[in-house]
């Protein structure tokens, strides 16, 4: 949430750079960094005022308590 605020970055734009940028770099997309049929269902739930951490999903197990 500090990098959209400070630097007035899209919330797309900082979500590729945790998501899909990194998954790419690694050799994962196939698999990760975005959702869609046969991808890993990982999924960050946020706050949209705060952007704070709301729920996780993890390989699609939804009661994933924020850290």
């Amino acid at each position: 949430g500090r990098l959209v605020r400070a630097v007035a970055l899209p919330l797309e734009t900082a979500l590729a750079m945790v998501t899909s940028i990194p998954a790419r770099a690694a050799g994962l997309d196939a698999e990760h960094g975005r959702l869609g049929e046969n991808c890993r269902a990982n999924i960050l739930l946020l706050d949209p005022g705060e952007l704070q951490i709301r729920r996780l999903i993890i390989d699609g197990v939804a009661d994933r308590k924020p850290m």
